[in-house]
């Protein structure tokens, strides 16, 4: 049981390294286009390292930011539905709404719910201790 708490504890770390990834892809594209762009997105890069490292007190920031991102994805999903305008994908926007972005915003809701299962596991916490 506890090889598979470790092995789900692995998988989240590694969705938080490749969201931190994606941050700064996103903020080298913002610069190309002549726009500085600070993406909240590149502290999962250390989330991610720390849970490789089976860390509780980055397993509590982990969560913390997860916790985050239940709370903050309903309202950018509200965004791009009654208003798309204001929101901004890699640095453009035309004024629509791209059911694309909002199939991968749901995609990685799911995605962040299972971190915040996982993350909030009593195993993984006996783990990290």
């Amino acid at each position: 049981m506890k090889d598979s708490a470790k092995r789900s504890l692995q998988i989240a770390a590694k969705l938080f390294l490749l969201q931190g990834i994606f941050g700064i892809v996103a903020m080298i594209i913002s610069l190309l286009n002549g726009k500085v762009d600070i993406r909240l997105d590149i502290v999962c890069l250390f989330l991610g390292y720390g849970l490789l490292g089976c860390s509780e007190s980055w397993r509590r920031k982990a969560l913390a930011f997860t916790v985050f991102e239940i709370i903050s994805f309903p309202i950018f999903a509200g965004l791009m539905l009654f208003a798309p305008q204001l929101i901004l994908f890699f640095g453009k926007n035309d004024g629509r709404l791209e059911p694309f972005l909002l199939l991968l915003g749901i995609f990685w809701y799911i995605i962040v719910l299972w971190q915040y299962k996982i993350l909030s596991n009593p195993l993984i916490q006996e783990i990290c201790h």
